[in-house]
């Protein structure tokens, strides 16, 4: 899961917390990356946006895909 966010967030999955910032700050596009796992079916993804003033942002993006362990290997 990656998150980007102004100000503070809290975010649970299926009733679990998963990622904590209670500080303000600017935007930054995917600044956290958190590892979760999600069930089978439906999933509840719940955030809480804490916004210190003026405007606010945030996106939210899903990696199904783990590069790391798709890297090539090569020769020395």
């Amino acid at each position: 899961l990656r998150i980007g966010h102004n100000d503070g967030v809290y975010v649970w999955l299926n009733g679990k917390i998963v990622y904590e910032y209670p500080d303000k700050h600017a935007f930054e596009y995917n600044m956290a990356a958190v590892p979760i796992k999600l069930k089978k079916g439906k999933n509840l993804l719940v955030l809480l946006m804490m916004q210190a003033g003026r405007n606010w942002m945030f996106n939210v993006n899903l990696d199904t895909y783990d590069f790391r362990t798709q890297l090539p290997e090569f020769e020395k």
